[in-house]
């Protein structure tokens, strides 16, 4: 049973123990017997039965001040304090590959020696159980799972190859003593994983890799092995000043290793920046698939060169006035695109061309998405439709000032539209209309539409 009283952590700690554990105030060993709404109620543990009250104050006084020693399992039987004990206790579930299949070799066999012994065919000795193995075998054989049994095998997963009598009779003591639990092996521990490396090295060693590689001037490993070299250099002269040890330096494949053991994603933040590493590692996936009509349009901003695209389209054949309705008098300035799209069935449903990034703009180009816009194209001469138009569900626009404004805002609450904006500085978030916009506003028709329609200027 457990007994526990939780303190606010920005007042004091939070302290948990058992009744099998032992608390030692001001040199005093207590073992707990209840805790009540006004106190905890301890007994002295010299075995005179004596009790020792304190309150809930004074127990957090003397946790906060670290004046309390809790020993956990102190007072349990020894064969339960070595099962507790085991931190590294892992879940029979979670065992995967080799694990599950030495665990599954163990518990089998168990099961054979018991359903062996029930059925009055052997004895818990070593010697009945080695003169009965084929029996054990035949009696394991069905709680045993798919394994591959041949040449090649590791024995500890073959469950034709039982191991020595004495230890099938220790597997069985064991599960019956601590349960299935202590048949799980410690494989996963074992090699020796200390690199033999001081805390003082290994200290100077990520002083230095922070130092010298996480930063922008990108410096190699064997640039930054070599700063590291100089440190331990220095370090060792003053140790040896001091008459200590000095200290080992360690190899360059060590020093690569540990950096090796860095985060990939902080790395590239480090030395390429949160542009590269937001681009690198951002989950990819299938792109997004709409299947209804306006289900989600996108309306995003482009600055473009006026200019240079009607030049490349051979349209300036225009009259002085049709320049000056465009404001292209020769001035310096670059026009703004304000374009609708259909993420659906990438149909463009608006467009606006204008001076400045303004809200007249969108206002103009989300009235084109509710409107037929067959008539504004006819004094182009084309043949093609653009009656496209319809009340979208969903509208996602950049962080541009024309879509903040609250006219724009409002419109698309009375419209009963849901109006979001897409992440600043994450093209990716709304990238249907980006391509789309480049290749139609490099098209001849789509001037043509501009200069001679005044609905788009």
């Amino acid at each position: 049973m457990n007994m526990n009283f939780t303190i606010d952590h920005a007042s004091g700690p939070r302290i948990v123990y058992g009744s099998h554990d032992r608390i030692t105030i001001e040199n005093i060993h207590l073992r707990p017997v209840r805790v009540t709404d006004t106190c905890h109620i301890l007994e002295y543990a010299d075995g005179s039965g004596r009790q020792h009250q304190v309150s809930h104050e004074e127990m957090k006084t003397l946790a906060s001040q670290k004046r309390i020693i809790l020993e956990r399992n102190f007072y349990h039987p020894e064969h339960m304090r070595q099962e507790l004990a085991d931190d590294d206790r892992r879940s029979i579930s979670e065992l995967q590959g080799f694990g599950r299949l030495r665990f599954t070799k163990r518990d089998a066999t168990v099961e054979g020696v018991v359903d062996a012994y029930e059925a009055k065919k052997i004895k818990l000795t070593e010697e009945s159980i080695a003169a009965n193995m084929d029996l054990i075998m035949a009696y394991s054989q069905k709680y045993l799972i798919a394994t591959q049994i041949g040449e090649g095998v590791p024995p500890s997963i073959n469950p034709a190859k039982l191991p020595h009598p004495r230890t099938i009779l220790g597997w069985y003591r064991s599960a019956r003593n601590r349960g299935k639990h202590a048949l799980i092996d410690a494989f996963h521990r074992r090699g020796n994983r200390d690199q033999g490396v001081a805390p003082e090295v290994r200290a100077l060693m990520a002083h230095t890799i922070k130092k010298h590689y996480l930063n922008l001037e990108r410096a190699s490993i064997k640039t930054c092995y070599s700063f590291f070299e100089l440190k331990m250099k220095e370090r060792n002269e003053a140790r040896k000043a001091k008459g200590e040890i000095p200290l080992r330096l360690p190899s360059l494949s060590t020093f690569s290793r540990e950096i090796n053991r860095l985060d990939p994603y902080q790395v590239t933040l480090a030395r390429y920046g949160a542009d590269v590493a937001r681009k690198h590692f951002a989950p990819v996936g299938e792109t997004p698939i709409y299947t209804r009509l306006l289900e989600r349009v996108e309306i995003d901003e482009f600055k473009i060169d006026l200019m240079s695209l009607m030049h490349g389209n051979e349209m300036l054949g225009l009259t002085a006035e049709g320049l000056a309705s465009l404001g292209l008098t020769g001035g310096k300035g670059r026009w703004v695109l304000t374009v609708a799209i259909c993420c659906t069935t990438r149909c463009i449903l608006g467009m606006k061309l204008s001076r400045t990034a303004k809200k007249e703009a969108s206002l103009a180009v989300l009235e084109m998405v509710l409107s037929n816009k067959g008539e504004w194209i006819d004094p182009v001469g084309t043949t093609s439709k653009w009656n496209m138009f319809g009340l979208p569900e969903h509208i996602v626009t950049d962080g541009g000032s024309a879509f903040q404004t609250s006219e724009f805002r409002f419109a698309g609450a009375d419209l009963g539209i849901t109006v979001t904006r897409s992440v600043a500085k994450r093209p990716g978030t709304a990238g249907t209309a980006s391509p789309r916009v480049a290749w139609v506003s490099r098209r001849p028709r789509t001037w043509m539409i501009c200069v001679k329609s005044s609905e788009f200027v």
